[in-house]
C-alpha cells in the first residue's frame, strides 16, 4: 500500500471530481473539485473528540483484537494520519494500548 497508495489516492480524487462534475450537470468544473480535494487540513493529529465519544461507550472493544477495553485505550487511525491526515470518526477507532 505504501508503494502504490498514491496511485490509488490520485485515481480516486480524479474519479470523484469527474462524478461531481457530472452530478452538477457539468456546472462545477473538475479542476475546482480537484483543488478542494487536495487541500491538506491545517490541524494536527488530534483524536480528543473521538476519545470523548468512545469514552462514553459501556462495552468498548478494541477494533483490532476485539478485546474489552476499560478506560485505558488509545485512539488509532485506520488509514494512518501521515497518509490521509483525517481525524474524522470514520478513520479513528478505539484500540488496546499495547
Amino acid at each position: 500500500m505504501c508503494v502504490i497508495g498514491h496511485w490509488i489516492g490520485e485515481s480516486l480524487i480524479v474519479r470523484w471530481a469527474e462524478l461531481t462534475h457530472e452530478n452538477s450537470n457539468y456546472t462545477v468544473p473538475v479542476k475546482d473539485v480537484i483543488d478542494r480535494l487536495l487541500v491538506r487540513p491545517a490541524e494536527g493529529r488530534d483524536v480528543g473528540f473521538a476519545r470523548k465519544i468512545y469514552s462514553k461507550e459501556a462495552d468498548l472493544r478494541c477494533l483490532w483484537s476485539g478485546a474489552s477495553l476499560g478506560k485505558g485505550f488509545v485512539v488509532d487511525h485506520a488509514i494512518p494520519f501521515s497518509v490521509w491526515r483525517s481525524n474524522d470518526l470514520w478513520n479513528v477507532f478505539p484500540a488496546a494500548e499495547n
